[in-house]
This record gives structure tokens, sequence and C-alpha cells, in this order.
């Protein structure tokens, strides 16, 4: 798994010397995602018991990490009103 993350790690970093793209963007996008998916487990984890489970598939994690964290607020809206 640790091998995976820094192959991940160092394709990124190729892209980002390739796209020449600032730094501090792609940080800010990368925290965001990962904010928003550490969010998703605590509310799958913690909703358990109030049967609030969104499950985490292709689609959502790609929207949340896009969107990050107002991804997750939004998905949990949709669960609740759905």
């Amino acid at each position: 798994m640790y091998l995976n993350i820094l192959i991940i790690i160092i394709v990124l970093a190729l892209v980002l010397k390739l796209l020449k793209l600032p730094f501090n963007i792609i940080i800010k996008a990368l925290l965001n995602a990962f904010l928003g998916y550490i969010i998703l487990l605590i509310i799958n984890y913690f909703g358990a018991g109030y049967n609030i489970y969104i499950p985490i598939n292709f689609f959502t994690s790609l929207f949340v990490g896009i969107f990050g964290v107002p991804a997750v607020i939004l998905l949990l809206i949709v669960y609740v009103l759905l």
C-alpha cells in the first residue's frame, strides 16, 4: 500500500513539472480532497448507528476529490432527503 502511495506521489510530481502549475494550488486541492475523504469515512463510521451510509465508489470519490468538503456535505444532504 505504501508503494502505491509513493508511486502516486512521484507521478504527481512529474505531472506538476510538466504542467508548471503553481504548487500552492495543487496542495490546496489535494488537502481539500483528503479532508473530504476523511470526513466521508467519519460519517460512514459514526452514521452506521443512525442508518446513514454514503457509499464510497468511483462517482462519490470523484465528486469529493474535485469539490472536497462541500461535496461531502452535499452528498449527506442528498442522502438524508432521498
